[in-house]
C-alpha cells in the first residue's frame, strides 16, 4: 500500500487582497477626513480674515466721515495690521500755504502707506492670515460714533492691543468688548465715566492693563483678572481698602500706584505682601 502524502489546503486567493483592500480604503477615508479638516480650517481661517478686515475698513470710514463733517474735529483712529508692511509718504496739504493749509490726516502721527507682503498678494492668501494687531482710538466725542465703535470692536475674535484715550466711554462698554474680544494689553486712559465695575473684564486674558487718570474705584478691583502682569492704576481712586485685591494677582510683576489716595503705611505693608511685585508709589 502507496503512503502518498497529502496536499497542504491551499489558502484562498482573495484574502490577500481583502486585506490590502481594506487598508486602502482606511487610508483613502483618512487622507479625506484631513482633507475636510484643512478645508474646514481654511475657511474658518478666511472668514475671520474678512471680519477684521471689514472691521479695519468700518472703523476708518467711520471716523473720516466724522471728519468731513467738522475739520476742526481732532479725534482720530489708527487701526495696525499683523503683517502688512508701511513705508513713509509725503504730507499733502489740503488748501493754499497763505490759506492756513492743514494735514489732511493728523498731524502729530507719521502718514504711512500700509500694504501687504507680495508673497501674499501672489498666493491670495492675505484674507486667511492677516489680522488687525492694535487699535487706537482718541478723542472722540461723539457717542453715537462711539457707540458704533464699540460694536465694530466687539466683532472680532482678539486683538494684541486696544488703546483709548480722552474717549468718554463708559465701563459698560469696556466690559462687553472684554466679554468678547481676547485682548492682551489694554490701555483707557484719561476717561473720563466713573469705572466702578467692569464685570467682563474678571474672565477676560489681559496680562497688561492701564487705567490711569481715570475714576477707578475700589469696587472695581474686585473685577481685576488672574493673567495680569503689569498694571498702572496712577491718578485713579483706588485706596488702602482695595490692597487685598491686589495681593491675590500673583503674575503681577508691575503695580503702579503714583498719586492715589493710599498712604505710605499701606503702601509699605502692600509690599511686603507682594515680594514678586515692584510697587511704584508717590504721595498725592
Amino acid at each position: 500500500m502507496n503512503d502518498t502524502p497529502k496536499s497542504e489546503p491551499t489558502k484562498p486567493a482573495f484574502s490577500e487582497q481583502s486585506f490590502r483592500l481594506r487598508w486602502s480604503l482606511r487610508v483613502l477615508l483618512g487622507v479625506i477626513t484631513l482633507a475636510c479638516v484643512l478645508f474646514a480650517w481654511g475657511s474658518y481661517q478666511y472668514h475671520l480674515g474678512k471680519v477684521h478686515q471689514d472691521v479695519g475698513q468700518r472703523l476708518e470710514s467711520l471716523f473720516e466721515a466724522k471728519q468731513a463733517e467738522d475739520e476742526y474735529w481732532t479725534g482720530y483712529v489708527d487701526v495696525k495690521w499683523t503683517l502688512r508692511k508701511t513705508k513713509p509718504i509725503p504730507v499733502v496739504l489740503s488748501g493754499h500755504a497763505s490759506q492756513g493749509a492743514r494735514p489732511t490726516r493728523r498731524p502729530d502721527a507719521p502718514i504711512v502707506l500700509a500694504d501687504v507682503p507680495n508673497w501674499m498678494k501672489w498666493s491670495g492668501s492675505s484674507l486667511a492670515l492677516e489680522r488687525i494687531r492694535s487699535i487706537l482710538i482718541v478723542s472722540s466725542d461723539s457717542a453715537e460714533l462711539l457707540d458704533e465703535t464699540v460694536e465694530q470692536i466687539k466683532r472680532l475674535d482678539q486683538i494684541e492691543s486696544l488703546e483709548i484715550q480722552s474717549v468718554p466711554i463708559t465701563a459698560a462698554q469696556l466690559s462687553q468688548i472684554l466679554s468678547h474680544v481676547e485682548i492682551k494689553s489694554l490701555q483707557a486712559r484719561w476717561i473720563p465715566e466713573s469705572l466702578e465695575t467692569i464685570p467682563g473684564m474678571r474672565n477676560s486674558s489681559l496680562e497688561r492693563l492701564n487705567l490711569s487718570h481715570t475714576r477707578f474705584s475700589d469696587s472695581a478691583t474686585a473685577d481685576l483678572p488672574a493673567t495680569l502682569i503689569d498694571l498702572n492704576l496712577e491718578r485713579t481712586a483706588v485706596t488702602d481698602a482695595a490692597f487685598d485685591q491686589f495681593v491675590r494677582l500673583k503674575k503681577l510683576k508691575g503695580l503702579n500706584l503714583k498719586r492715589t489716595p493710599t498712604s505710605q503705611a499701606g503702601i509699605e505693608a502692600l509690599r511686603a505682601k507682594m515680594p514678586w511685585c515692584t510697587i511704584e508709589w508717590e504721595a498725592l
